[in-house]
């Protein structure tokens, strides 16, 4: 009786647990990509806040989950029109830096990958319940695999700000050179004295 409980309940263990919790791996999570991009486009640093925008995400990807096993996937549709209609007016002004369409933008890419997690574990409760195990460890595989090749490529083309506070070296002086013109940009590198000099 244990293990036909177990067996029922895998498949939607599974499911939800990767709908909820792949987005949360670490260094590709959702957040990490949204931020990357937000702080590349000079928003500024996200504070206590942004702990919000990952709970609805979590909300929405159980939801959305939820709604494809019931065969109701128009909830989908109905719960990003709240979404959007909720950031519309941000959109309109830009916020924080970011202009309103760069905000929409990314956006989209987040509640795309959010939306794609939460319908692939639906799928992959209906793959392991039937038995298919192959398509859904290959599916996983191929969504997780896509959602870090798209983190590094956000790594590559949107570059932070340089934030001199970072450096190795500290933040340095402001004048580079002996010449009290050259007094920017901070971050150029500077030589370091050589031994022997």
């Amino acid at each position: 009786m244990r293990s036909n409980t177990l067996a029922l309940l895998l498949p939607y263990l599974v499911g939800y647990g990767f709908s909820l919790l792949g987005p949360l791996a670490p260094p590709w999570r959702i957040g990490s990509i949204s931020a990357r991009i937000w702080k590349s486009l000079g928003g500024a640093e996200p504070n206590q806040e942004t702990r919000l925008p990952s709970m609805v995400g979590c909300v929405e990807r159980a939801l959305y989950t939820t709604s494809y096993i019931f065969g109701n996937e128009a909830f989908i549709g109905t719960w990003l029109v709240l979404k959007v209609a909720g950031s519309w007016g941000g959109w309109a002004k830009g916020y924080k830096g970011v202009e309103g369409r760069a905000m929409y933008q990314t956006f989209l890419i987040g509640t795309g990958l959010s939306l794609a997690y939460g319908v692939l574990g639906a799928r992959l409760i209906e793959w392991i319940g039937g038995g298919f195990y192959a398509v859904a460890g290959w599916s996983a595989a191929a969504l997780i695999g896509g959602n870090a090749a798209l983190w590094l490529w956000v790594k590559e083309k949107f570059p932070l700000p340089f934030d001199p506070s970072t450096c190795a070296l500290g933040p340095g002086p402001t004048h580079i050179s002996s010449n009290p013109s050259v007094t920017e940009p901070q971050h150029a590198l500077r030589e370091l004295p050589r031994k022997g000099k």
